[in-house]
């Protein structure tokens, strides 16, 4: 049995601080070209134009599922916030250098959102003027 590091294990090191579904769901259900991801079950993935097929079912366009899903999303994070301190694997971690992981986690999970969102809107409010 190896000995004890200290460094968490790969899925408890952003927990707590993890992107959640939920988080997509509520900017998806802010904005009505969006809201049909939540309606349709992928509310937690990111909206992409090419989300909505051009056949129509009985006058709705038909949802396909394209964006990433909040996993691939987490993956990338992830992978950011590691590469800032020059790893890749979790594992590798030194626990002193945990905190700040999870630190760059959470601001580039909050910018992700905030961007995210502002694109949401810029396209809602593009397609609102066609």
């Amino acid at each position: 049995m190896a000995p004890n590091t200290g460094v968490r294990s790969a899925g408890k090191l952003f927990e707590g601080v993890t992107i959640q579904a939920e988080e997509l769901r509520d900017i998806n259900g802010r904005y009505d070209m969006t809201a049909r991801l939540n309606r349709n079950g992928l509310g937690g993935q990111t909206f992409s134009r090419h989300q909505y097929n051009t056949t129509d079912f009985a006058d709705r366009p038909v949802v396909e599922s394209t964006g990433p899903y909040i996993m691939q999303i987490h993956d990338s994070l992830r992978k950011l916030s590691l590469a800032l301190y020059g790893e890749s694997l979790n594992q590798r971690i030194e626990p002193v250098d945990q905190v700040g992981i999870r630190q760059a986690y959470r601001e580039f999970r909050d910018l992700f959102l905030k961007l995210y969102e502002a694109r949401v809107e810029a396209v809602e409010a593009e397609d609102k003027e066609v």
